[in-house]
């Protein structure tokens, strides 16, 4: 029981030392959305990866670099929404520390990626003019934050505010380290502004 205890002990640090790898790619057209994501740990020794494609989905288990298990997912049917009148800016938090608190946890992840390698072309639109100008505007903030540390020169984003549309294609591998994120991910999720926001 001991050596068990302390083999488990000795993954659990590896698991936080070893970077995190993340890869996603993705495809979208109208309503239909395909992906393939896979995140790993241990240098590629263990993780899982999820795969979104033709209405099915699934999941794998990556083990010593192989797929091992693969178990479909449930795909439940979703019922046709009938089009919202709700503005996207009155779905945002606006309390001012949980804005700052935000800010800050978003500048430790970007800070905390080891690598970058980034290639998208996106064409969006929503029903509201407005909402697509204060999403594209927040895009190009962030764009213009994470310029100093990402080549963004593959990313191509088009609003369209004359109607609604969805599609694109992108691709997107980084590498994470995680023990600079432990702590920070406590004190955000534990904040008192956090909670009183979501509440």
């Amino acid at each position: 029981m001991a050596t068990l205890a302390v083999a488990v002990a000795l993954l659990m640090v590896l698991i936080i030392l070893a970077p995190i790898q993340f890869a996603l790619e993705a495809d979208a057209n109208r309503d239909v959305l395909s992906y393939r994501a896979t995140v790993t740990t241990l240098w590629g020794a263990l993780g899982a990866c999820f795969v979104s494609k033709n209405g099915s989905r699934t999941m794998s288990v990556i083990v010593g670099g192989r797929n091992v298990l693969t178990k479909p997912l449930r795909t439940e049917r979703r019922k046709k929404r009938r089009p919202s009148n709700t503005n996207l800016l009155a779905l945002l938090p606006v309390a001012p520390e949980f804005s700052r608190l935000l800010t800050q946890y978003l500048a430790i992840i970007i800070r905390s990626v080891k690598s970058w390698k980034i290639s998208a072309r996106l064409r969006f639109g929503f029903q509201d003019p407005a909402d697509t100008g204060f999403l594209f505007g927040l895009y190009e903030a962030g764009r213009a934050v994470l310029s100093t540390r990402v080549d963004l020169g593959k990313v191509q984003v088009e609003p369209v505010f004359d109607g609604t549309a969805l599609e694109g294609s992108g691709q997107l591998r980084i590498k994470i380290r995680p023990r600079s994120l432990f702590l920070p991910t406590l004190r955000f999720l534990l904040s008192r502004s956090v909670r009183h926001t979501w509440r």
